[in-house]
């Protein structure tokens, strides 16, 4: 009855001016409510020792109570903040003494002075957190009134030095060690889970199989990242990073393990739970793929500038394409960074054709390493003819590849290998070094040998900002003029960087090399870019040709394209052509030269020498 009275009549402790600071800061510590630890233990018996007094406690004081993390003599764990001296002291700059409780209006009738442990005499040193902030404090109790000293003072604040090292000494060791977890789980520039925590969690997942169905892993491979990289810098490739981070985190479910890989790659782990799969129709194969997909349709604002990413996202399937995490990735890793011949394919599934195809580009880019070297490579020309007079009027250089374990590869298999290995900057250069070659050997064989040779340039090759100079190198080392070789580009080459690509062909143009544009109407044919380009030609593409004698409209279209083409002054080559009938049609139709089998194979090296040779340059077939 009388502790009931003395609550009523008490005062409690206010709240600090900063009391959610206080509290985050009490939280850093991550000490409350554990073990009791001998290094704590032995500094409040020290204190009781030396101050000579019954009970000494290390007080750490939350919302709505006070906890002791060590104490000496007293049996209690924790009491509320409300009756708590230590809530008062925290309020102090330093220390608070209370030398008598029974003559202090705050604590007369507090129900720890007027019942157990009976405080007559409190003193508590403030500990004070990482941040700053007071949390706590290191009390010395006595249950009869007493004056503090100068030297029992100073002895406390020593003490509370001690216990206040040690609890800074817990958060460091806590710090490092929640810095040692993140750096081993989490990408510090995204933020995500890496693929050690993925592996984690989907091991976690098979462990809980009977749980789930569909489990999938995707790969999202960010195409041609390494451009935007090159083009902005890499802080500006961090901060997209960071948004494709942040979109995919918000736009999928929260049971969904979103994980940085590295450089271009996100991964993510998904399942269906069999609790759902009753009322579940589709197949988490295909729906989160697809959701994926559909997230990157979106723009993203990077300094103001609206980018759009297109991605290729690889999948996987457990236990199907693999029974363990590292198959299941490598496996979606290689779908998604696989060269298919579909370029808009946004989903690639692993299957055991993929797995092959995947495979055979692996191993051909190992032998494309060595086809420079061990002299694999090598040039045949075909002949462009003026489809009036039937003489060559140049050549067109097509490389082809020949392994001694391969065997013959075709340019369409290698070549986009090349590409996607950064190896056709190489053959490239080796091409241009063999046609200046063969140009050089040719014009010793006739002096009057005047036909321009054309060399295919890639859209890596094109916007490469030394591309003039290693061209010019190489052209002086074998003496060869600039009007000796022209250059062969498509349209889509051109607008992956439009602004490089035509730096570099008016670099060139100016220097007297002629340009003219390969596969013409099969990309974006757009006039507006075609009369900015420096170009002197086109070419149909074989699938314009394929059906002109067959449907009227189809001749329409290329009687149209070839008009068109002359009227913005553009010299107009048909390829593909399979009989003398369609060759009639595009004389009738104004074409100006043509390059097909049906004229002529693409011939070896020694074959041209010895026409060069002969001079013989015209072909008098009935075809023409």
């Amino acid at each position: 009855m009388v502790q009931t009275e003395a609550i009523a009549t008490f005062k409690k402790p206010p709240l600090s001016l900063n009391e959610d600071e206080r509290i985050n800061d009490l939280k850093l510590l991550n000490i409350l409510d554990t073990s009791s630890e001998e290094r704590f233990d032995r500094i409040t018996e020290l204190m009781a020792d030396v101050l000579d007094v019954p009970i000494a406690l290390v007080s750490l004081v939350d919302s709505h109570r006070q906890w002791f993390k060590s104490t000496c003599g007293l049996q209690a764990s924790e009491t509320s903040r409300d009756i708590s001296f230590c809530g008062h002291a925290i309020l102090e700059s330093e220390i608070l003494v209370i030398e008598d409780a029974y003559k202090d209006n705050r604590f007369a009738n507090n129900p720890l002075v007027v019942g157990e442990p009976y405080i007559r005499f409190y003193a508590g040193v403030v500990l004070r957190g990482p941040m700053g902030h007071p949390v706590g404090t290191c009390c010395i109790i006595d249950r009869k009134p007493r004056v503090l000293t100068g030297r029992q003072r100073n002895h406390l604040l020593i003490f509370s030095d001690l216990v206040e090292s040690e609890l800074l000494h817990n958060y460091n060791v806590f710090q490092l060690k929640e810095q040692t977890i993140s750096n081993a789980f989490y990408d510090p520039v995204t933020g995500l889970s890496n693929q050690r925590l993925l592996i984690d969690r989907f091991q976690q997942t098979i462990i809980n199989n009977d749980s789930f169905s569909n489990i999938v892993i995707c790969i999202i491979n960010i195409c041609r990242f390494s451009h935007l990289i090159n083009a902005w810098g890499r802080k500006i490739g961090d901060q997209v990073l960071q948004d494709v981070a942040v979109r995919l985190k918000s736009e999928l479910k929260k049971e969904y393990t979103v994980a940085y890989l590295e450089g271009d790659k996100f991964a993510v782990l998904g399942f269906t739970r069999r609790a759902k799969e009753a009322n579940n129709t589709t197949n988490i194969k295909y729906v989160l793929p697809s959701k994926l997909c559909s997230i990157f349709q979106k723009s993203f604002c990077v300094n103001g500038i609206d980018l759009y990413l297109k991605v290729r996202v690889g999948v996987s399937e457990y236990p199907g394409d693999g029974k363990d995490a590292l198959t299941l990735l490598e496996n979606a890793r290689m779908c998604s960074k696989s060269s298919n011949k579909d370029s808009a394919l946004c989903v690639v599934y692993f299957s055991d054709e993929s797995s092959q195809l995947i495979s055979r580009q692996f191993i051909l880019e190992q032998h494309l390493q060595k086809g420079i070297e061990n002299n694999n490579f090598y040039l045949v020309y075909q002949p462009i003819v003026c489809i009036n007079s039937g003489e060559i009027i140049g050549f067109e250089t097509l490389l082809r590849f020949c392994d001694s374990v391969l065997g013959d590869v075709s340019p369409s298999e290698f070549i986009p290998v090349a590409e996607q290995t950064g190896l056709i900057s190489l053959i490239g250069e080796w091409v241009l070094k063999t046609v200046c070659k063969h140009i050089c050997q040719w014009k010793k064989v006739s002096s009057t040998f005047c036909k321009p040779i054309t060399v295919n340039l890639s859209g890596v090759q094109l916007v490469d900002k030394g591309l003039v100079t290693v061209l010019l190198g190489i052209l002086e080392e074998y003496d060869v003029g600039c009007d000796a070789v022209q250059f062969e580009v498509t349209e889509s080459c051109i607008l992956k960087d439009f602004d490089a690509a035509l730096m570099n062909m008016n670099l060139l143009s100016n220097l007297g090399f002629k340009f003219l544009i390969d596969d013409f109407g099969t990309g974006y044919s757009s006039l507006s870019y075609l009369q900015r380009m420096p170009i002197y030609k086109v070419k149909l593409d074989r699938s314009f040709i394929i059906n002109i004698d067959k449907e009227n409209a189809d001749c329409m279209l290329v009687h149209n394209i070839i008009n068109l083409s002359h009227d913005i002054g553009l010299a107009v080559v048909a390829e593909g052509v399979e009989n003398n009938e369609q060759l009639s049609i595009l004389k009738d139709l104004g074409c100006d030269q043509v390059q097909c089998f049906l004229i002529s194979k693409p011939l070896p090296y020694h074959i041209v020498s010895k026409r060069v040779k002969d001079s013989d340059f015209c072909y008098k077939t009935q075809c023409l």
